[in-house]
This record gives structure tokens, C-alpha cells and sequence, in this order.
């Protein structure tokens, strides 16, 4: 499709141009830090107003949270129990046709449910506006820890602005969740640190790797307190207990059976099944070699020249790497560690954006019907290779490895 071309054309230079500033000195960030903030908004609030490329979960988004509104329970109700309902409003009845699986009811958390019960109006629009409402209330926090460079550098990732501001995903809640959360372990909040750990993992299960970063501060500064634990419970139980009070569904099931049923029977760019079940030799030159050599480089480095952070990232890549369901935006996890790891590297941006390749399904390329989400081998052999490159980059001193020789022998 020519669409998904000029998109992925598109994406491409935008990301080279954007690795240029990687490189570019502190300085530079520091006195042009406001014109290119007022343009980072400017650029968002343009994102705003394009209808989402090729996506539609938002639709369920709204349509759920407004259930909430209307006292009604997402877990109980699903989209096409409304099918045969005359009164419902215009957007309401817009919002119903574009819902895709309307036979599921849902399988978000209810803090996420609650959190779009505030969208005005009901739109992507106005899914869009909450979103860069909520990043300009935490950006203090975000200079706070990472300094204006890297704050612009994570305002400006590609990935970021396309699946957030373009398609109205809401991953953006565990990014500034996290961010905030190191803010207050910074100035030894501990409670609200507590209760933002609790908000990450019920706002995306998947996040729970931000959660254990979190867990490693607060062993290094040996921050030991029950008011973490208390505020952690208090993260968690809130958000269930004003939304069973509302619905009133005291079910406590939250979408949870749904979400397992929905891993079962989706797959989608699944890269340890293509890789390693159905191409063995593909997977282990191109994943599992440079991996382990990676692997390797990790656990003898000395922890005073490590950057845990950066491990981080390549852990939880990996993590999001063998999901059977690697939609592109769950790889905008990994994406705090390298920001906040503040490594000069293009590889992150690299890694991060090659699941994009994964739009070229056999039927948004024309060649013929098949699976809605089959992608063709090439495809999964070039993002293979991409990721190859990039752990093999990561590995290039390979002298490393033959000093290991004498230090295992001994």
C-alpha cells in the first residue's frame, strides 16, 4: 500500500534526523531548550488532530470509560450488547462501528477505564488532549531527573510521538508513571512512590519490569519503609474500589480472563515463533548467538562501570521480544531505561523502531488474503538482522571475550 510506504519513508527520516541530536553537546539543549519545547507541543497538538494510522483501539477506550460514566460495567457489557439500542448519541454510535472484537468485553485495568471516562470530547481528539495535558503536568518531574537534553530526546522520540500523539495509545501512562515515581524516590516520598508502583502494574501488566527498576533503587538506598508497601496496596486497591463503586461490579475479574484468552488466540510479529520454531537457524545467528554473547558481557563486566540502567533495557526488550503479541507500541517500555541511562547510542532507537517493519502484513501489502496479522518471512529475516546488528554493535570489542579465557581457566 502506498499509505504504509510514505509512512514508513516517513518514519525513517524522521528517526536519522532525530539521531543526530543524540550526539549533540548539553549546551546546545540548554539554550534552545523553550523554542523547542514550544514546538514539541505545537507538533503534538498538530499529531492531535490526524486521525490514528491504522489503529482503533482508542474507539474502545472511550467507549468503555464512558460506559463508567453511565454506571454501566465494561467487564459485563460488551460493545455489541448495544448493536440494537435507538438512543444512543451520534459520537457514541460513530464510536460503536469502529470498535473491533465488539463480542469481548474488556481487557484493560480499571485505572485505565477510569482514565478515559475523562475524555471530552469523545474522540481520538479528545484521548489526544488528556495525553498532552498529562505530559505537561509531569514535565517538571521529567527535568527534574534527566536534565533538558534528555527530557527534549524523550518529548521528540519517534515512537513516542507516532504510537501516543498519532495513534492515541496509552502507554504514555506507565512512561510519565515511572518517570514521576523516581521524582519521588529522589526526594524520599516514599508513600506516592508506593502508590505509583501500584498504578504501573495495573495500568499494563507488561510494565511490571519498570516496577522492578524501581525495586532496585530503593534496595541501593536501602529505603526500607512500610510506607512504600502501604502505599503500593493503597495503588492497587483504589482504582478497583472507586470503579466497583461506581458499576457496581464487585466481580473483581477486571478483564483479566479476557487478556489471557486474548494472548491465547492472537498472535502478531511474534519473533521467538517465526525465529526460532519455524526458522531455527535464523533465530539462533540472528537472536540467540549475539544474545548470549551480550548475555556474557553483562554478568563479568565490574558493576562501578556498569550502567544497570542500559541493562534494563535490553532485559526488558527481550521480555517484550517473546510476548506472543509484540504490538509495536509495547516496545515503548524499554524506552524509559535508555532515556534514563543517558547512553549516547542510536542502537536503542534502532531497536525500538524495527517492530514498525511489522505493518507490511501480506494484506496491507496487496499479496493476496491471508491472516490479518501474517507478516511474510522477509520481513521477520530483515528485522531479525536489524536486531543482529544492533547486539553485535553493543558487542564490537571482541577481544573482550578472549581475556575470559584465562579468567575461567584459573
Amino acid at each position: 500500500m502506498p499509505t504504509i510506504g510514505f509512512f514508513l519513508i516517513g518514519f525513517i527520516l524522521y528517526s536519522a534526523f532525530y539521531s543526530t541530536f543524540i550526539f549533540i553537546r548539553n549546551s546546545f539543549f540548554k539554550s534552545y531548550f523553550l523554542p523547542m519545547l514550544g514546538f514539541n507541543f505545537l507538533l503534538k497538538f498538530i499529531l492531535a488532530t490526524l486521525p490514528p494510522f491504522l489503529e482503533d483501539d482508542w474507539a474502545r477506550y472511550i467507549w468503555e470509560g464512558n460506559l463508567i460514566l453511565k454506571r454501566l460495567s465494561p467487564y459485563i457489557y460488551t460493545p455489541e450488547s448495544f448493536f440494537t439500542k435507538q438512543d444512543l448519541a451520534v459520537d457514541l454510535t460513530n464510536l460503536l462501528s469502529i470498535i473491533n472484537h465488539p463480542d469481548w468485553t474488556s481487557i484493560y485495568s480499571p485505572i485505565v477505564l477510569l482514565f478515559f471516562s475523562l475524555s471530552f470530547p469523545k474522540t481520538y481528539i479528545g484521548v489526544k488532549i488528556l495525553y498532552i495535558l498529562l505530559e505537561f503536568f509531569s514535565l517538571g518531574y521529567m527535568l527534574a531527573i534527566l536534565g533538558r537534553k534528555w527530557t527534549v530526546l524523550f518529548l521528540f522520540f519517534p515512537l513516542y510521538l507516532k504510537e501516543v500523539f498519532w495513534n492515541a495509545l496509552f502507554e504514555i501512562l506507565c512512561l510519565l508513571c515511572f518517570f514521576t515515581a523516581i521524582y519521588t524516590l529522589k526526594n524520599k516520598r516514599t508513600f506516592f512512590l508506593g502508590i505509583l508502583s501500584g498504578f504501573l502494574i495495573l495500568i499494563k501488566i507488561t510494565a511490571f519490569p519498570l516496577v522492578a527498576r524501581l525495586i532496585a533503587f530503593v534496595y541501593n538506598k536501602r529505603l526500607y519503609q512500610t510506607k512504600i508497601i502501604f502505599g503500593f496496596l493503597v495503588g492497587i486497591v483504589s482504582p478497583m474500589l472507586l470503579f466497583s463503586i461506581l458499576t457496581k461490579d464487585f466481580s473483581l475479574d477486571f478483564g483479566y480472563k479476557n487478556l489471557i484468552q486474548f494472548g491465547k488466540q492472537f498472535e502478531f510479529n511474534f519473533f521467538l515463533k517465526h525465529s526460532l520454531v519455524d526458522h531455527f537457524w535464523i533465530g539462533l545467528l540472528f537472536l540467540i548467538f549475539p544474545s548470549f554473547l551480550l548475555l556474557i558481557r553483562i554478568l563479568v563486566t565490574e558493576k562501578r562501570v556498569l550502567n544497570i540502567d542500559f541493562v534494563f533495557f535490553l532485559v526488558s526488550l527481550a521480555l517484550v521480544v517473546v510476548l506472543p503479541v509484540n504490538n509495536a507500541w509495547y516496545f515503548l517500555i524499554p524506552l524509559p531505561f535508555w532515556i534514563v541511562s543517558k547512553k549516547r547510542t542510536i542502537v536503542p532507537l534502532i531497536l525500538l523502531s524495527t517492530p514498525q517493519l511489522s505493518y507490511l502484513t501480506f494484506l496491507n501489502l496487496g499479496w493476496g488474503f491471508s491472516e490479518v496479522y501474517a507478516i511474510p518471512d522477509n520481513i521477520l529475516y530483515i528485522q531479525a538482522v536489524s536486531y543482529s546488528i544492533c547486539l553485535i554493535q553493543l558487542n564490537r570489542n571482541y577481544s573482550f571475550y578472549f581475556t575470559l579465557y584465562p579468567i575461567y581457566r584459573t
